[in-house]
């Protein structure tokens, strides 16, 4: 099954605020320790670490609204947060299972 998240990256300019855009969209746990090591744990056991009805074998898509916006605002947050999400994969994958965490949203191409 798959399922899609919407995260509005228009109140993401840094750290802090990325974590609680998370938080609230993924509904992670009261103890979220508010840090990259943290979200990678939450995002690889998503059907443990969330409260929005995902099993930790989901697909799941984060669709970054306004996305553009934080590339604009912070192009290095959305760089770590590519890496992120491929090191999520990697678990998954390293674990001879498929990745399972996929990113989308309008952001333009640079030349």
């Amino acid at each position: 099954m798959s399922k899609i998240i919407g995260v509005d990256c228009s109140r993401i300019s840094d750290w802090p605020s990325f974590h609680e855009e998370f938080s609230k969209a993924f509904r992670f746990p009261a103890f979220y320790g508010r840090n990259a090591a943290a979200w990678v744990d939450c995002m690889t056991t998503p059907g443990e670490m969330t409260d929005v009805g995902l099993r930790t074998a989901d697909v799941v898509t984060i669709n970054l609204i306004h996305g553009q916006g934080l590339k604009d605002r912070a192009p290095s947050l959305l760089s770590d947060l590519f890496e992120m999400v491929a090191f999520v994969n990697m678990r998954h994958v390293e674990a001879r299972e498929p990745g399972r965490l996929c990113l989308s949203g309008t952001i333009k191409q640079t030349a």
